[in-house]
């Protein structure tokens, strides 16, 4: 794998040698080889009644929102190991390196190292389609012929991998978070909710009812949060109790992040808090803290952009990035809130170390792939079968730098 052997960020240039099948792209490896056959012909009208006939055409019109807006905001990395090592904190204080004019040197010191390590995750979607429906796209009007399911599903799979990523996975108590260690949840990519969480504020929660707290369930990668402070993340939160918004609680976990060494690249929200954002700060006149930026999408996450790129809103010179899917908070009885805003989180994207890969990204082992068969032998019957996979996961390598503001409402 040559000089793609590294740790470093994905760039299209990897997907291209990827699809072209070249060696040196850094996925080559496992074996896998990529069938994509196209069905050819035109879709034409089909008979009803004979004094009147239906054209329904070859598109299908998605009901629901079809953008994967997180999944893209997430800068992508190789995977050319599973763990990493963690500095815990430093091994002396400010008072232990002053020393007199003839005084000995101090003694010699080490930090405390830990050790992280994450399992990729393997996401997947199949299809079948009749081979006889998929013949019949020449002389019938047919929807549901490959070419359309394959394209369809294209956009389903990466919708439900975005989905993965926004899901909430705190709640209020026990009975409304995710136990990360349980089927299907352990199966899935890990959430920015889980993710951005903390011990202290989030793990005493209990929803009123004594011994029903969250708990460990805001541990991620394996660390157990209530004993490795390091690992927890800056959560401003009331206790699961709803309160008005206000812009000062983005001042202050970027107050609280940048105490912590981090160098914040986007804010996260959903349409409804977005909306409630707009509705304040464009009030006001003089002093406008929420302003418009420019930004692109890529392979390695969001950047601003300077002639091109998506027109979005900036909130203290950072972009907002909107996901449609982020959900609103929930009650005791497990149902959303109808008045709740979506919880806001405040990302640390950077490479600060300069290490070559980001603090927070997705770990790719294998990209969006397709595979498709038409041996009806090994199938046992007339279909044609597409499959799309992904293999990585959500891998942040800094967790204290990174900040959730929960427990939101309309003000």
């Amino acid at each position: 794998m040559g000089e793609y052997n590294t740790w470093r960020k994905l760039t299209a240039r990897d997907l291209e040698l990827f699809w072209m099948g070249a060696p040196q792209a850094p996925f080559i490896g496992l074996g896998d080889a990529i069938l994509l056959q196209k069905a050819l012909g035109d879709v034409s009208s089909q008979y009803m009644p004979e004094y009147f006939n239906v054209i329904y055409g070859p598109q299908a019109w998605a009901q629901f929102n079809t953008t994967a807006v997180t999944f893209g905001a997430l800068p992508k990395a190789t995977w050319p190991r599973a763990g990493w090592r963690v500095i815990k904190s430093l091994s002396a204080a400010e008072t232990d390196i002053a020393i007199s004019q003839t005084g000995s040197i101090p003694d010699p010191r080490r930090p405390e190292i830990g050790t992280v390590y994450v399992q990729p995750k393997v996401l997947a979607e199949s299809f079948e389609v009749a081979e006889a429906l998929d013949a019949m796209a020449n002389t019938a009007d047919v929807w549901g012929y490959v070419d359309n399911v394959r394209s369809y599903y294209a956009r389903e799979f990466a919708i439900l991998v975005d989905k993965q990523l926004v899901r909430r996975a705190i709640g209020v108590d026990s009975n409304t978070s995710e136990d990360p260690t349980a089927t299907p949840y352990v199966n899935m990519l890990e959430p920015i909710d889980r993710i951005v969480s903390d011990y202290k504020t989030e793990g005493q929660m209990n929803g009123g009812t004594a011994g029903n707290e969250v708990g460990s369930r805001v541990n991620v990668y394996g660390i157990d949060r209530s004993t490795e402070d390091w690992a927890n993340a800056v959560v401003l939160a009331n206790n699961g109790t709803l309160r008005a918004f206000t812009p000062d609680l983005m001042t202050q976990a970027l107050n609280l992040t940048r105490q912590r060494g981090a160098h914040s690249t986007m804010w996260l929200t959903g349409p409804k808090t977005y909306a409630a954002l707009q509705a304040f700060f464009l009030n006001f006149v003089r002093y406008l803290p929420m302003s418009e930026t420019k930004i692109e999408f890529d392979i390695d996450g969001v950047h601003a952009g300077i002639d091109a790129g998506i027109e979005t809103a900036a909130v203290y010179g950072l972009p907002v990035v909107v996901d449609p899917y982020m959900p609103l908070e929930v009650g005791t009885d497990g149902n959303e809130i109808p008045t709740s805003l979506n919880r806001i989180y405040l990302l640390d994207t950077s490479d600060a170390e300069g290490y070559g890969v980001p603090r927070g990204n997705i770990s790719v082992l294998r990209p969006v792939e397709y595979f498709e068969s038409r041996d009806y032998i090994l199938l046992n019957k007339f279909v044609i079968k597409g499959a799309y996979r992904f293999i990585g996961e959500t891998t942040f390598r800094y967790l204290a730098g990174q900040a959730k503001i929960r427990d939101l409402q309309e003000g």
